[in-house]
């Protein structure tokens, strides 16, 4: 049988489109954005981080280096007295010993806690780059989701505009308004056509960043933001911080390092051994004997002088330093609460104010619309006045949710959960 060459042309055409069509398919589910909550994105940012995975493994590294501080070193095994004469004539004499270069008075204790100072630095670093990368993801996230609504609210602007525009033009032709009132209504034409442009550039830049943070392509759940409520006093937030934040935790370890060098630096003016050797003798010309070895450093010339008074000034200073460092967390809680409590307070109040005012503005249009009471031109003017005061409510909502985040590192912590809930 023989098949015709155009059935063969054509069954080959329906595969190629059937395979073109699976790989459009399968791109545009690549590059479809991942939809994310708020605490989803924080989670994610926080596994793809490679800054933060870096300093975890430095944390860790600094971890296995504490472990083998302060350890006391291995002896040396020495062997003395060897010639090729043994090999050449006979064997006459050799010596076999132990050397051991002993630790100064303090010395191993003091390694032990720089090293864990140097563990508990790194693992600081990691814990406050990942709150900072938390805050970070809660501020893009917070553009992101409330950019869109703003965004809707810059279409709608420009919609009513335009058709104030429009009705005044008419109002203009017919003689019923001044031209210079068509004027006035194009160039709040041409400000809401900006003012959209500027919006949807920064609600871009907010999903951008977003994407960035967590690694690919990502948009805010639509609904899923919820504004913060925090019922918590300054000093419950503080003692919170001082429980969260690790730079405590290093204060703590240096004031303990600082012990520990005192006492060391002290120590280099007591006379001590330097190192301690046990030998064994074998000789064929006499009976074999052991001998010992012990050596003395004497501080005669070096007093160190200048590191004893750094020793004691750090010691003396180590509780100073940890109440500093305290005072310095419940400073910087205390800002942060203070700018979230006043974004809040004026988000809250604009909250119940705004909602009465756009239903006493949608009730006035409703009644203007079914009695005709109001021309065209006001009807779109009490719409834009909604707009207005909804606008203004989105905008101090932002402000309270950025202020959030601003507390949330402040404190020091990643999940929401652990400082307020979300209403």
């Amino acid at each position: 049988m023989r098949l015709n060459p155009l059935y063969l042309f054509f069954v080959l055409a329906l595969v190629l489109s059937a395979m073109a069509l699976d790989g459009n398919s399968s791109a545009s589910e690549v590059d479809a954005p991942l939809i994310l909550g708020e605490e989803e994105a924080v989670k994610l940012a926080l596994t793809r981080s490679r800054p933060l995975a870096a300093r975890t493994r430095r944390a860790e590294i600094a971890l296995h280096q504490a472990e083998s501080a302060g350890r006391v070193e291995n002896p040396e095994l020495r062997l003395t007295d060897l010639s090729t004469y043994y090999f050449t004539d006979k064997f006459d004499e050799l010596a076999v010993g132990l050397r051991w270069d002993t630790p100064r008075l303090g010395e191993l204790a003091e390694d032990r806690e720089k090293a864990r100072l140097d563990h508990a630095e790194e693992q600081a670093r990691a814990a406050s780059f990942g709150v900072g990368l938390a805050a970070r993801v809660r501020r893009a996230y917070a553009r992101a989701a409330i950019g869109t609504e703003l965004l809707r609210l810059a279409e709608e602007r420009l919609d009513a505009e335009t058709k104030r525009a429009t009705v005044v033009q008419k109002l203009v032709e017919i003689g019923a308004k001044p031209v210079l009132r068509l004027a006035e209504a194009k160039f709040d034409l041409t400000d809401a056509k900006a003012d959209h442009a500027e919006i949807r550039r920064e609600a871009s830049e907010a999903k951008a960043e977003l994407s960035r943070l967590v690694g690919q392509s990502a948009s805010p759940r639509e609904g899923d933001y919820a504004s913060p409520r925090l019922d918590r006093s300054p000093e419950d937030l503080a003692r919170l911080a001082t429980e969260k934040r690790p730079e405590l935790a290093v204060v703590r370890q240096e004031a303990k390092w600082r012990d520990a060098y005192d006492f060391a630096e002290r120590m280099k003016l007591v006379p001590w051994f330097s190192f301690v050797e046990a030998q064994y003798h074998v000789d064929t010309g006499r009976t074999d004997y052991g001998e010992l070895q012990l050596a003395f450093e004497l501080p005669l010339f070096d007093w160190n002088q200048g590191n004893v008074r750094a020793g004691r000034l750090g010691r003396e200073g180590a509780g100073l330093a940890i109440e500093a460092q305290r005072d310095e967390i419940g400073e910087e809680v205390g800002e942060a609460l203070g700018r979230y409590r006043e974004a809040s307070a004026r988000f809250d109040e604009a909250a119940e104010v705004t909602a009465a005012y756009v239903a006493e503005v949608d009730a006035l249009r409703r009644q203007a619309e079914q009695h005709g009471a109001a021309d065209a031109e006001a009807l779109v003017e009490m719409e834009l006045k909604r707009i207005l005061a909804m606008r203004r409510l989105a905008e101090w909502r932002l402000e309270a949710a950025l202020a959030f985040a601003d507390l949330c590192e402040a404190v020091g912590v990643v999940e929401v959960a652990e400082l307020a809930e979300k209403r």
